[in-house]
């Protein structure tokens, strides 16, 4: 059942952008999380992480524990087309925001034009 949908089409190199607050009150017990992403565009890599907060304006936390992806490219996954998914485990946060990096550059110092779409699923 896909939970979240978010598509991005530019992030800055080197800063987080994180999503909403993302509810999972209703999936953390038995939930089985899944990230899918399609990353198109050339010249860069993408990270994605997750934040966990026991409320939806609280403060959110994140860790090395918290990394789904590091060095996704629109070139990677099973099949090289830049379509690809992870799953985690959120720790029993209620709620998480869904984090994605630009790591490198591309031409537009700085700006990363890369176009990707996530998706947050729960089995």
């Amino acid at each position: 059942m896909k939970i979240f949908s978010q598509v991005v089409t530019s992030a800055s190199s080197g800063v987080w952008n994180y999503s909403n607050a993302i509810d999972l009150t209703r999936y953390t017990d038995n939930g089985f999380f899944n990230l899918e992403w399609n990353i198109t565009g050339s010249g860069n890599s993408i990270a994605f992480n997750w934040s966990g907060s026991s409320s939806s304006t609280g403060t959110f936390t994140n860790s090395t524990d918290t990394v789904i992806k590091t060095a996704g490219t629109s070139i990677s996954g099973p099949n090289g087309d830049g379509r690809d998914f992870k799953s985690f485990e959120p720790n029993l946060f209620p709620f998480i925001k869904i984090g994605a990096q630009a790591v490198g550059r591309d031409s537009a110092a700085g700006t990363v034009t890369t176009a990707l779409a996530c998706t947050l699923m729960v089995d």
